[in-house]
């Protein structure tokens, strides 16, 4: 079981500091302004900036990105903190906090703007894990490299030996990063690999699904987290890492302790066994979505067989954003 505790201090004013560090909450956000038809003109007055495709005009100032769109609607985009206590600060804020970051974002165009008609359009949330065993937090950044997760495909970034880096999830028809797990000791330079793992949701809105600031304030941030793709993991209890072998002994085990009958435990080991060749795509989904939901991953090279918590450590998760 990890253990929670803050992260202690960094190696300059840019790193974080124990006061001003958070495991749990909101992280970027977009906002959009879009009470005002001239919002690109007056943008386009308003100082130095740069252009972008389609139109946009933007600049980027203290970790905010401002910007105008050729229809008008102004956006801000940042790390909510940034927004609401300065670019020094490196927490994770409640979703409450959204309102007076919507604040501070009209604040940054350098005009007056209306904020009669403000949305998200961005909204991500965090929350981390510290393991007191580095090992345990790589095992658990491998495991999720090797899950099957509906409704996106997975992949690793940052690969060194046989540590992982990243594990990116990945809208299924195209290149949207839905979420991400990271060790973000490494990438802040606060701890050795494995010892504080970050999984965030990344949520975008388009104009007709989009939020207003007072409904996102009122969200479940721990539903937002696990969402669609994530159900089935947290619902199991024991996750077992191994190759087809491996798997398919752990499938004896099963109808041993009577988990599930002959008959299934067949039908999944011929599919491991023969890789799927020749079904179809509705049948092979649903091959892996039950191995899935029994806690099976299959690593082709896996030496050993492991035990890797992915369900619990993604209720710890949740569980944090929920408080």
């Amino acid at each position: 079981m990890p253990e929670l505790r803050v992260v202690e201090g960094g190696f300059s004013n840019s790193r974080p500091t124990p006061e001003s560090w958070n495991g749990a909450g909101v992280d970027t956000v977009r906002f959009r302004f879009r009470g005002d038809v001239d919002g690109h003109e007056r943008f386009a007055r308003s100082g130095p900036h740069r252009e972008g495709p389609r139109g946009e005009l933007f600049r980027q100032e203290d970790g905010v990105r401002v910007g105008a769109l050729r229809d008008g609607t102004l956006y801000a985009e940042s790390r909510l903190a940034v927004l609401v206590h300065g670019s020094d600060d490196h927490s994770l804020l409640p979703i409450s906090t959204l309102r007076d970051g919507a604040r501070s974002a009209g604040e940054r165009f350098g005009f007056e703007v209306d904020a009669s008609i403000v949305a998200i359009g961005r909204l991500d949330v965090a929350a981390e894990l510290r393991f007191e065993d580095r090992r345990d937090g790589l095992a658990f950044l491998h495991a999720l490299s090797l899950a099957d997760v509906p409704w996106a495909k997975v992949g690793t970034e940052g690969k060194k030996r046989e540590n992982i880096q990243t594990v990116n999830f990945r809208s299924t028809r195209g290149r949207t990063i839905l979420m991400r797990a990271y060790d973000k000791g490494v990438e802040s330079g606060l701890a050795p690999a494995g010892e504080l793992i970050r999984f965030e949701r990344q949520r975008r809105y388009r104009k007709r699904s989009e939020l207003s600031v007072s409904a996102a304030s009122e969200l479940d941030v721990a539903e937002l987290f696990i969402g669609r793709e994530l159900e089935s993991l947290v619902r199991v209890t024991a996750e077992v890492v191994c190759d087809e072998w491996g798997a398919v002994d752990r499938l004896n085990e099963l109808v041993r302790w009577g988990a599930i009958k002959a008959s299934k435990a067949d039908a999944l080991a011929g599919f491991l066994v023969r890789r799927g060749e020749g079904h179809k795509p509705s049948t092979w989904y649903s091959r892996w979505s039950a191995l899935r939901e029994l806690g099976i991953l299959v690593d082709p090279l896996a030496r050993e067989r492991s035990a890797v918590p992915v369900g619990e450590h993604l209720r710890e998760l949740a569980s944090q954003l929920a408080a």
